[in-house]
């Protein structure tokens, strides 16, 4: 972006950027480079996004630009990195499900049976209750590579196939936590499996 002003009274001056080039990590640990051909102006009080095609960390900008005024007036250039946030979608038919999915670990840790056939009633309550016509609804949009209503869909939400099978694997293990203590113990250690299997 080019700010309206240079310093603190100074007005600033247009830009024009060439080009610009973001160096990143990808998620495999790997060097990438993506090169952006701008030749834009931009006024002061303008700016323009730089799209990655990939999440990116420790990313380094580099751009090569001049003012768009005679040689030897300076312009001022702000760069701003933007960190994503992956959130579950409120609007999702899944969004509870989900959330006590995410406290699913933290009950394991604690070992608290009690707490986790809550949990396991909660989920198993929520995706039963989804009408199909929601579910339908989803799954035509993630078939698409859309996501709802323009909010990000929750990480591993259930739908389709996963749906009933992960329904049946939480019902198997709330049967197993309100038998005797060897089924008790067995059903914890499904869970843990089930968790780790979930988890991104």
């Amino acid at each position: 972006s080019v700010p309206s002003r240079r310093y603190l009274i100074a007005r600033n001056r247009g830009v024009e950027i060439q080009r610009a080039v973001v160096e990143y990590t990808n998620d495999r640990g790997e060097t990438k480079t993506e090169e952006f051909p701008q030749n834009m102006k931009l006024a002061p009080g303008q700016h323009t996004d730089l799209d990655l095609a990939a999440f990116g960390w420790s990313p380094v900008v580099t751009v090569w630009g001049f003012s768009d005024e005679k040689l030897g007036k300076n312009a001022s250039l702000t760069i701003q990195i933007i960190e994503p946030k992956l959130v579950d979608n409120i609007k999702s038919p899944y969004f509870n499900a989900v959330q006590q999915a995410h406290a699913l670990p933290k009950a394991i840790d604690r070992e608290d049976p009690t707490e986790v056939r809550r949990l396991c009633d909660s989920i198993v309550t929520t995706i039963e209750g989804v009408s199909p016509e929601a579910a339908s609804q989803v799954n035509s949009l993630l078939s698409r590579g859309e996501t709802p209503i323009g909010d990000a869909m929750p990480a591993g939400a259930p739908v389709g196939h996963a749906t009933t099978e992960l329904n049946q694997r939480l019902q198997e293990i709330e049967d197993l936590l309100t038998g005797s203590d060897a089924e008790r113990a067995e059903g914890m250690a499904k869970l843990h499996q089930l968790v780790r299997s979930t988890r991104p």
